[in-house]
């Protein structure tokens, strides 16, 4: 335990430091989330903080220190990932960007007995490298360490629960309550490594369905991952994407498509439930997609609210299926569903117009 007159000092230390560790956690967070999205790495959350007063009361007040400076998480940030797998993915990026304290940092669950249940988290204590620190501005935190958390989400929720329910050890866990922490953790530990395996299996199917979109004969269920797999890859919706785009060029980048999934559910409410399906209707729409685009994009002089993001394809093809069938009320329903107009009435006048339209 600290002395008394130890801890009053470190407690006005870091009070008159207090902003300084705050600034240092924002750069902290701001350098880390650069190295991740440079490894294009999807993260759930990235959370810094300076270590609150009453936090550092406590560490002292239960452990010898001397100084301010023999504490290594008055900055401190937290990685959380979706999958348990990526924990040591986002580990390597701090390693090979930081200097790292090998005696102060830990694995957690390294340390966990294979019989208990607890928190399992992988605890970095860094330093910034001497490229980070000559930085413009980052000069100040040369030599200064901080701490960085690296876990998985379901590990996050439960070191949350531990946490609030205060048991960190199974001998502190009444004995009656001991095998029910056990059976939790364990479900946690297992679902963490589902997932993961759940994410391989996906890129797997993924692959599979690359490999059918071309092949005579081959189909894949309509699906998410297929419609996208469709729309990159298949040779007919490349020739019916080069018709669209003379009319309607795309903007945007392939990431920035969050249209897809009112394209699933659209394709099989009209009853194209697979690949090849939707081949055929692309290849049927091709001769005359032009001329449906042309009609359409005279209904207004501002236009329908059309987003222009990758994958708008498929918008158009929607178009070709809506006016084959020529029923109000799936084209209501569409137009509503993905607010391509605002109100009922020009709905209504939109899908009188679509269907009004007559191939030269």
């Amino acid at each position: 335990m600290t002395s008394e007159t130890a801890q009053q000092k470190i407690m006005s230390d870091y009070a008159s430091k207090w902003t300084f560790y705050s600034d240092f956690g924002d750069e902290i967070k701001r350098i880390i989330e650069i190295l991740i999205n440079k490894e294009k790495y999807n993260i759930l959350d990235i959370t810094e903080r300076p270590k609150s007063t009453d936090s550092l009361q406590k560490k002292i007040s239960s452990k010898y220190y001397e100084s301010l400076d023999e504490i290594y998480d008055l900055a401190a940030a937290r990685v959380t990932t979706y999958f348990e797998s990526d924990v040591n993915l986002v580990v390597s990026i701090l390693r090979n960007n930081f200097i790292v304290d090998e005696a102060n940092s830990v694995d957690e669950s390294k340390l966990l007995d294979p019989q208990a249940f607890g928190y399992r988290s992988v605890h970095l204590i860094l330093s910034f490298s001497e490229k980070l620190a000559n930085f413009p501005g980052n000069e100040k935190y040369k030599g200064e360490k901080f701490e960085v958390q690296v876990r998985s989400a379901l590990q996050h929720a439960w070191a949350e629960i531990e946490h609030d329910l205060g048991y960190k050890k199974f001998s502190h866990v009444p004995k009656q309550f001991r095998r029910r922490f056990a059976g939790i953790s364990g479900l946690l530990e297992m679902a963490d490594n589902e997932f993961c395996r759940l994410r391989v299996d996906i890129e797997q199917y993924v692959q599979d369905v690359k490999q059918k979109i071309n092949s005579p004969g081959a189909s894949a269920e309509i699906n998410l991952p297929s419609l996208r797999v469709f729309y990159e890859n298949s040779r007919m919706m490349g020739r019916f994407l080069s018709e669209t785009a003379k009319r309607l060029p795309v903007e945007g980048k392939r990431e920035s498509a969050t249209i897809f999934p009112g394209f699933v559910d659209f394709f099989l409410s009209a009853g194209i439930e697979t690949t090849s399906e939707l081949d055929v209707k692309a290849r049927d729409a091709s001769p005359i997609i032009e001329a449906l685009l042309d009609h359409w994009l005279k209904l207004s002089e501002d236009g329908p609210n059309i987003p222009r993001t990758w994958g708008i394809g498929y918008f158009f093809l929607v178009l070709y299926v809506l006016w084959e069938k020529k029923e109000y009320d799936p084209a209501l329903k569409y137009f509503r569903k993905n607010a391509i107009f605002n109100d009922n009435a020009s709905r209504l006048r939109a899908a009188q117009w679509l269907f009004e339209f007559k191939p030269a």
